[in-house]
C-alpha cells in the first residue's frame, strides 16, 4: 500500500443565499489518500511479461527467416558454386603458369 498526500483546494463560489457578495475565501486542506497498488502492479507485470513474449517470438521469427535465406543460397546455388570454384582454380593455374 502506497500513502500519498494530496493537496486539495476547494474552487471559490459565493456563498448561496448572499447575492451580490464577494467568492468567499477557503483554507487548503491536506488529504492523505491510502491506495492499493498492487492489482495494478501485477497487471502491469504480466502486461510486460507478455511484451517480452512477443519480442522474443518476432525475434526467432526474424532469425529463422534469416536462417531460411541462407539455407536457400546453399541449397540453390550449389552447382553455380562448384562452377566459380572450378573458374577461380583455372585463373590461378594460368596465374601459376604466366609466374613460370
Amino acid at each position: 500500500m502506497n500513502n500519498e498526500v494530496v493537496k486539495v483546494t476547494p474552487a471559490k463560489f459565493p456563498c448561496p443565499g448572499a447575492p451580490g457578495k464577494q467568492f468567499k475565501r477557503t483554507n487548503t486542506m491536506t488529504v492523505k489518500l491510502i491506495l492499493d497498488t498492487t492489482e495494478f502492479k501485477d497487471k502491469l507485470n504480466r502486461i510486460e511479461k507478455q511484451v517480452d513474449r512477443i519480442i522474443d517470438k518476432i525475434t526467432f521469427l526474424k532469425f529463422e527467416r534469416d536462417l531460411d535465406k541462407v539455407k536457400n543460397v546453399v541449397i540453390n546455388n550449389d552447382s553455380s558454386n562448384a562452377k566459380i570454384a572450378d573458374k577461380i582454380l583455372k585463373k590461378l593455374e594460368e596465374c601459376r603458369e604466366k609466374l613460370k
